[in-house]
Order: structure tokens, then C-alpha cells, then sequence
């Protein structure tokens, strides 16, 4: 395996709490969207893989990273679209491309409707409107557990890499180094409680009938990547997207799971890199 660059993009500004942008600044733009009870910082190989060609801005989603902690009716979906809205209009972007994993690719829907005339492609990962309950329960008690006391920021280091085994070890020693709050003589993660209380309704939508009526409108040449060995995502729901899009193509990356892009970093950005080149035509 290659190694990972973990540090953060060259030239990389923070435009408000939690909100990174670097690359050259008339170049195309990506914008990056996490999933529930991740952060910015887990795309920070991609930021650093496509920052030299692209224009990228990442942001942490409300309770998560360095955005701050609100009140638990703060995190209902509407209110976390709206976040991302307020970041791309200050972030003077003129058309761009949507990237979003697990909750932050139902927000690059709902955000490809929105802005139908400035998007120019979208990739979706490892994320339908209807996912494995399974993995979702899994997934649910791994927040629980991670929101426990840590003494040192390694102690926290340890755990990611127990319960990431596909992912890098330097990269996961670089997210803890990004994810924790002091508290007391150790640390606690930046996540707020009231996320990880609020997980399994925030991942799964309300109305995924209406959700899947979004997709088959999406105009824009939209890339849906699954992991391999994703638990939360089966085959047939990720074809099934992708015969719905108008314009759809699935990718499967190899030696995956749900967090594509933290399992298999390479694989990933090739991907990606193949369909933006072509969507874009650069």
C-alpha cells in the first residue's frame, strides 16, 4: 500500500469554525461533505490528493469537529442543509461538485437540488436513501463506545485503529490528533452527545420515498462509490441508484468498507479522479 498523506492541504485557509479551503482559486471546485460523527478531517487525504487541480472546501457538519456544539432540535436535517448552503455562498464558489459519505451524501442530494444550475457532478458514497439496519445498529453502538474518556490522545489513537482495521495507521493517528477536546487531565471527542443520541434517526431519512423521488430528478453526472465490504450499503441498493440517475454510474472499491475514502484512500481518489476528468472534461 502507498502511503497515506496525512497533513493538511498546502495553503489551506479556515474561512470560519470548522471550515477549510485550499487549492488555486479559479480552479474547479469540490465541495466535501462527512458523514454522522466524522469531520472534515477524514477527508484530508483526498484535500491534499485533488488540492493542486481543484478549488477544495471541506466543513464540519454541526456538533462535529470544530463547528460547535447547538441545542439537539439544531441537528434536524433542514438545519444541517442549511449549514452547508451558508458555506458554499460565502465560500464565493461559482459552479462546483458535491462529495459527500454516509449523511453527507443525503445532504449532497438534497443540496443537488438546490443549486440544479451549479453543480456540475456529485459523488455519493457509500450511502442510500434506505441502508442495511444492520450496519446501522453496528454502526450506533461504535459511536456509543467512542464517546468514552481518554487519557492521551493515543489511548483514543488505539481505538480507531481496533476498530478500522482497513484504514491507515498514521492517518488514524492524524484524525485523533484532530478530534478531541481537553476535558479534565484527559480528552473526550469534539462530537457532541447529542448527535451520537440522535444517530440512527439522523442517518436513516424520514421519508426515503421522497428521498428516492430527489434522486431520479438529479440531473448532474453523479458517481456512487460503495465499499466492498460495506455492511451498511448492499449491491443491490447501490444498483438500484444508480438506475434511477439520470446520468449514474457505481463505482466498488476494493478493500473497503463504509468509510471508503478512510479504508482505501488510493482506490478511492483514482476513482473519483477518472469521473470528475470525464464529467468535467478536464
Amino acid at each position: 500500500m502507498s502511503a497515506v498523506r496525512v497533513a493538511e492541504p498546502a495553503a489551506a485557509t479556515e474561512i470560519a469554525p470548522g471550515v477549510i479551503v485550499a487549492g488555486p482559486v479559479d480552479a474547479p471546485a469540490i465541495v466535501f461533505v462527512h458523514g454522522t460523527r466524522l469531520s472534515k478531517t477524514y477527508w484530508m487525504p483526498q484535500l491534499r490528493a485533488l488540492g493542486g487541480e481543484f478549488r477544495v472546501v471541506a466543513v464540519d457538519l454541526p456538533g462535529h469537529g470544530d463547528s460547535g456544539w447547538r441545542a439537539p432540535d439544531q441537528y434536524r436535517r433542514e438545519q444541517l442543509v442549511s449549514d452547508v448552503v451558508h458555506v458554499i455562498d460565502q465560500s464565493e464558489l461559482g459552479d462546483f461538485v458535491l462529495i459527500g459519505h454516509s449523511l453527507g451524501a443525503e445532504i449532497a442530494i438534497r443540496l443537488c437540488a438546490l443549486y440544479a444550475q451549479r453543480v456540475v457532478a456529485s459523488v455519493l458514497v457509500d450511502y442510500a436513501p434506505e441502508m442495511n439496519p444492520e450496519g446501522i445498529d453496528r454502526a450506533t453502538e461504535l459511536i456509543r463506545q467512542s464517546l468514552g474518556f481518554y487519557p492521551t490522545i493515543d489511548h483514543y489513537a488505539q481505538w480507531l485503529k481496533q476498530t478500522r482495521l482497513l484504514a491507515d495507521a498514521s492517518l488514524l493517528d492524524h484524525i485523533a490528533s484532530r478530534s478531541l477536546r481537553r476535558d479534565g487531565q484527559g480528552f473526550r471527542p469534539k462530537l457532541d452527545p447529542a448527535v451520537a443520541n440522535g444517530f440512527a434517526r439522523m442517518v436513516q431519512p424520514a421519508s426515503p420515498q421522497q428521498l428516492w423521488s430527489v434522486l431520479r430528478q438529479q440531473s448532474c453526472p453523479t458517481l456512487v462509490v460503495r465499499g466492498a465490504g460495506s455492511a451498511v450499503l448492499p449491491p443491490a441498493t447501490a444498483r438500484r441508484i444508480v438506475t434511477l440517475l439520470p446520468h449514474g454510474e457505481l463505482a466498488t472499491v476494493n478493500a473497503a468498507g463504509h468509510s471508503v475514502m478512510l479504508d482505501n484512500p488510493a482506490d478511492f481518489e483514482r476513482v473519483v479522479l477518472a469521473f470528475l476528468q470525464k464529467a468535467l472534461d478536464v
